[in-house]
């Protein structure tokens, strides 16, 4: 499963378009391969708190010129 397809995942968590994690911190490094202006940074979450599936609680975008020396870009 890719974390990145260009692929929206639906309503319905079991159709296996979704990434879930409980109580850990994700970092996703995504390489453009090379220098490009970047216009606007986008993430899709899906809440069902029936079935005890909510947002993050917070989510931080960070961007880079060499892959070492990361800042932050919004929150």
């Amino acid at each position: 499963m890719a974390l990145i397809d260009f692929e929206k995942g639906s309503d319905d968590f079991r159709t296996g378009a979704w990434q879930g994690y409980e109580g850990v911190n994700i970092d996703a490094i995504i390489d453009l391969g090379e220098d490009q202006s970047i216009h606007s940074l986008t993430a899709g979450f899906l809440q069902d708190e029936r079935s005890w599936i909510f947002f993050p609680v917070e989510v931080s975008f960070f961007l880079s010129d060499d892959g070492k020396i990361f800042h932050n870009v919004g929150t």
